[in-house]
């Protein structure tokens, strides 16, 4: 696992990532955007790039979504990187809301 800070909607973060999993000929299995979709849409960059990583069907998506209830500001959400590239390519779907 490797933390990284970054513009998620540039040309180097995500894109880096994904060029170095392609070298290493290793898929991103772990991908966690945090609250990140509630401020970027995927036409931002965003989408581009995550559809730009190389993933495989154990490849997983978690994010971090506010919600208020019995004491709790915040659900986390798990999805496979492979349905989100699938929404991303789809072109339906603008942001996570």
């Amino acid at each position: 696992m490797r933390a990284l800070r970054g513009d998620l909607t540039g040309n180097r973060t995500l894109r880096g990532v994904a060029k170095a999993a392609r070298a290493l000929h290793l898929p991103v299995r772990g991908i966690y955007l945090s609250n990140v979709e509630f401020y970027f849409d995927y036409g931002s960059g965003l989408g581009d790039n995550l559809a730009a990583l190389p993933v495989d069907g154990r490849s997983m998506v978690a994010r971090t979504y506010p919600f208020k209830h019995r004491g709790s500001d915040y659900r986390y959400v798990v999805q496979s990187a492979l349905d989100l590239q699938a929404w991303l390519k789809r072109g339906e779907v603008a942001n996570l809301r």
